[in-house]
């Protein structure tokens, strides 16, 4: 590819609200690594673009800024694997200056597009197919002024309005006879690794074929594979013929390529009905499938070593004892539960009845007998209540 992503540095991938000229403080952005190896990934060259007004207050000099972007670099290959920046761009003039060399307005200055035109003479990018990412409106000017597409990075990118310049006063700059430039972006992301998702799912795929009209190579898309492919689906058993070469997948023998698919299909499941035992139909499984005879046959045409098989299935076998005493067996279990289904009078549940009646006489005795006589009749209102439990233990134990 020759398209770039131009990225801005300063909280885009790294922290920084301020002048930064210290590489001891540089911080990545969460994500920034990744995003910045999945860019490469993609093929597209990956260059930053940041305003260093720092240098032209006297805060840092040059050498701390390229010291910045050293530590950067080591971070990002650090953080992930293919991680890398191809090219730093920085501008180190200011109109409001202190250094006077660096005193002055600058047409690499963001919102203006030097740095980015300057970018594609040197690496041979294609602006028109770059792109540029950054959290100011600067920056989406300046990748819009340069003719590239340009993503903001705003955490309420979700919740927000349509772009409206108006409400960034002072922004606008000037480029050429427009006299402002355009500050609308083309998508909104809350942070960079989301801004790369975007410009994935915006690249166009590539084919191998390249069409070359006097000038450089330009991709587009094979419709032809495309549609040969679509004719390979729908064809049964993958047999395509080739536009190109029309004796293809007819049998007719031709001095070009041609390409033959071949349509392969699983061996059908044997039909399992639900309403026969398992046990039955893993016994059928292991004795293995039906004993077939093949018979060779040899066709007129092919040599005596390529002869095809006519497959004659044997007659089904007879049910063998075995399988009659099996289904015997099934039919007594079946009876077996039907019977088990109705009352059964085991001995726990005879115990429990018998300890129920005796709870139930200790509870007259207690009222017929206990009216006279008070510590009779907790006897038998205690006799009762133990007796009483050991009855309920016996139902439950039964159950």
């Amino acid at each position: 590819m020759n398209a770039a992503v131009f990225l801005d540095r300063d909280n885009t991938l790294i922290h920084n609200d301020g002048d930064l000229g210290d590489p001891a403080k540089v911080r990545l952005m969460q994500g920034a690594a990744t995003a910045v190896a999945s860019l490469c990934g993609l093929g597209y060259k990956v260059v930053v673009i940041t305003n260093q007004g720092g240098v032209a207050r006297g805060r840092y000099t040059e050498d701390d800024v390229k010291a910045v972007h050293d530590r950067l670099s080591e971070m990002l290959a650090a953080g992930a694997n293919g991680a890398k920046i191809d090219r730093y761009y920085y501008c180190p003039y200011h109109p409001e200056g202190t250094v006077s060399q660096y005193r002055k307005e600058h047409p690499n200055r963001k919102p203006s597009p030097g740095m980015l035109q300057e970018a594609a003479r040197e690496l041979g990018m294609d602006l028109s197919q770059s792109w540029t990412i950054g959290d100011q409106v600067r920056d989406v000017q300046a990748g819009l002024a340069a003719g590239t597409r340009a993503i903001l990075l705003r955490l309420d990118a979700d919740r927000l309005k349509p772009f409206d310049p108006r409400e960034h006063p002072g922004l606008a700059g000037t480029s050429g006879d427009s006299g402002e430039h355009k500050a609308t972006p083309d998508f909104y992301a809350r942070n960079l690794v989301e801004a790369v998702r975007i410009v994935a799912q915006q690249r166009k795929p590539e084919t191998s074929e390249q069409i070359h009209r006097g000038g450089p190579p330009q991709r587009k898309w094979d419709a032809a594979a495309v549609a040969k492919l679509q004719r390979e689906k729908q064809q049964p058993g993958g047999i395509v013929p080739d536009a190109s070469n029309p004796g293809a997948g007819s049998g007719s023998s031709s001095t070009g390529s041609s390409d033959v698919g071949i349509a392969t299909q699983s061996e059908p499941k044997p039909f399992r009905p639900w309403n026969v035992p398992v046990a039955e139909l893993d016994d059928q499984e292991e004795a293995g499938p039906p004993v077939t005879k093949t018979e060779p046959v040899a066709t007129p045409t092919a040599p005596a070593t390529q002869q095809a098989e006519i497959v004659k299935p044997m007659p089904a076998p007879q049910a063998s004892p075995a399988e009659d005493e099996k289904t015997l067996r099934m039919i007594l279990q079946e009876l077996r539960n039907q019977r088990g289904t109705g009352m059964d009078f085991s001995y726990t549940r005879i115990m429990a009845i018998v300890l129920q009646t005796v709870a139930g006489a200790c509870l007259l005795g207690a009222l017929w007998l206990g009216s006279a006589d008070s510590g009779l009749f907790m006897r038998l209102i205690g006799s009762a209540v133990v007796i009483q439990l050991s009855a309920i233990a016996a139902i439950l134990w039964d159950r």
